[in-house]
């Protein structure tokens, strides 16, 4: 779906969380990550979201469904 919608996929396997899908003509992206056990605790599989820093929109989180 993102690579229709124009994003790029960059590293080694994004779909699988390692890399992220990148826009280069809105800056946007998205990362994809599993979730799992880190230093400041546990996250739950979610995406990120990063916007462009000049815009007014800040960086958002969306957790995947049933986590």
């Amino acid at each position: 779906m993102l690579r229709a919608k124009g994003y790029e996929a960059r590293g080694p396997d994004p779909a699988a969380g390692r890399g992220g899908y990148v826009n280069l003509r809105t800056g946007r992206s998205y990362h994809i990550d599993l979730g799992g056990n880190y230093r400041r605790g546990r996250e739950h599989p979610h995406v990120d979201v990063n916007r462009p820093a000049r815009g007014p929109l800040p960086k958002r989180r969306f957790y995947l469904q049933g986590s």
